[in-house]
């Protein structure tokens, strides 16, 4: 369960986070361009653009644990997600953990395992509900699917899906909430079957300069496995506008459950074509 939550922690991570809301104009071609930030957010990639999501560096570790055990968990992760603008208000997103590296020490039972290679194809479409060209707010859904595509040692094996429902509000000048709820079906603790797991992710952004936001985040997912944990962790980054096309955010998170990695590091980069 953890590496789909850091998939939805880091990735995507996995994955999530704060944007700028400020919609800028191109002098030359008139057009209003949408904001960018890493998924999840509300809005979608204007009608045929490429936008490139990357996240060069991803690194989680992890000691303390439900079991209490003498273990040491290191994960090392690098993804990217492809999206183009289908329509004005739908896109379509592929995207994999282009490597992915965990080593596992494991002092009580007396074993070290390391695991890498590709992950797993993601694919996800977007559908814009409102906002998407300006407003105080935003919405959309999104739904997805992973397959198990991935290198024998570390892909899943079955086909996980949901769906994420993105939500923005600009409240005060300057500051912004978003929230993303998600269901899920999941592999269980045994990956013999699948439970629905239940997910939240609520970012507040202030703007420091023009350019330049802070952003806090929490975030927190339950299956419904009987006996398995919540999962609980908050995170801290900054977005950095580089002109109308590029965003870099890098955050740092703390788990708050031992069900979650102890800290992780990530930055992403946000690319439009």
């Amino acid at each position: 369960m953890n590496q789909t939550i850091m998939t939805g922690i880091l990735v995507g991570a996995a994955a999530s986070s704060a944007m700028a809301i400020d919609l800028r104009l191109d002098d030359q071609q008139g057009t209003a361009w949408r904001p960018l930030a890493p998924e999840p957010h509300p809005y979608t990639t204007e009608k045929g653009r490429f936008m490139l999501e990357l996240t060069p560096m991803s690194y989680a570790i992890d000691r303390r644990n439900p079991d209490r055990a003498d273990r040491r968990v290191r994960t090392f992760d690098i993804n990217a997600f492809i999206k183009y603008g289908v329509t004005d208000d739908l896109d379509i997103q592929i995207g994999a953990d282009l490597y992915t590296r965990e080593r596992v020490s494991d002092r009580d039972e007396g074993f070290t395992e390391t695991a890498s290679g590709i992950g797993d194809l993601t694919i996800r479409l977007k559908r814009n509900l409102w906002g998407n060209d300006g407003g105080d707010s935003a919405g959309a859904i999104m739904p997805f699917i992973t397959l198990p595509t991935g290198s024998r040692d570390v892909r899943e094996t079955g086909v996980r899906g949901g769906v994420m429902v993105p939500l923005l509000w600009d409240f005060a000048d300057g500051w912004t909430i978003e929230g993303t709820p998600t269901i899920a079906a999941v592999r269980d603790s045994e990956d013999d079957g699948y439970e629905a797991e239940f997910a939240g992710l609520v970012v507040l952004t202030r703007e420091i300069v023009e350019g330049i936001d802070i952003f806090t985040e929490f975030e927190a997912s339950v299956t419904t496995e009987s006996g398995e944990p919540w999962v609980g962790a908050f995170g801290v980054g900054l977005t950095f506008e580089l002109g109308d096309h590029t965003v870099i955010e890098p955050v740092f998170q703390v788990g708050v459950t031992r069900s979650a990695p102890d800290y992780a590091f990530a930055v992403a980069l946000v690319r439009r074509f």
